[in-house]
């Protein structure tokens, strides 16, 4: 698939996206963080998460935070942190005993991934979710159909679960990946 074919597919999916508002929140926009880097990877890793945090968020597309100086300059949380440091063992081929002590430069790695989230509207802003959430979330038809599109339009190499595995090997990753 050429660039500008996958580019127009991940713009429907964010249409498809929109109707999971939920009481006036809209979902935030996942998927890769840097479209033309993650298209033309070599190895395409993808993070499957539970949830977005931050309600203020809600509405905004994970790739126009990614490439924003703020992302880079800043400060970026546990979560974020670990997935820049797996991510650069994965694409280094280094494993965490053979790699030096995080760095932000570490940071410019995640161009080449996409980042999903299993609940796509941020409905809290703890960093705490109930298993209870995430499986009532996947009760949605239309939210698991935009998790597996996402997927079958990403074909990733690599899967990461943060978590989600449990939730998703026996209904959406047994048929078309590795349980």
């Amino acid at each position: 698939m050429r660039f500008s074919e996958f580019s127009k597919a991940l713009d429907d999916l964010e249409n498809n996206l929109h109707q999971l508002t939920h009481e006036d929140l809209e979902p935030i926009y996942d998927g890769p963080l840097n479209r033309e880097a993650y298209h033309h990877s070599k190895l395409r890793i993808v993070w499957l998460l539970k949830e977005p945090y931050g309600r203020e968020d809600a509405g905004s597309r994970l790739e126009e935070w990614f490439g924003s100086l703020t992302f880079f300059s800043g400060k970026i949380s546990p979560t974020w942190k670990r997935v820049t440091y797996v991510t650069h063992g994965v694409l280094s081929n280094r494993l965490w005993n053979e790699m030096d002590d995080y760095n932000p430069e570490m940071k410019k790695e995640l161009k080449v991934i996409s980042w999903l989230n299993v609940q796509k509207v941020p409905l809290k802003d703890s960093s705490n979710t109930n298993d209870s959430d995430i499986t009532e979330v996947l009760k949605n038809p239309l939210t698991f159909d935009i998790i597996k599109s996402q997927l079958e339009l990403l074909k990733p190499d690599v899967i990461i679960c943060g978590n989600t595995f449990k939730f998703l090997c026996n209904n959406l990753l047994q048929s078309d990946y590795i349980c």
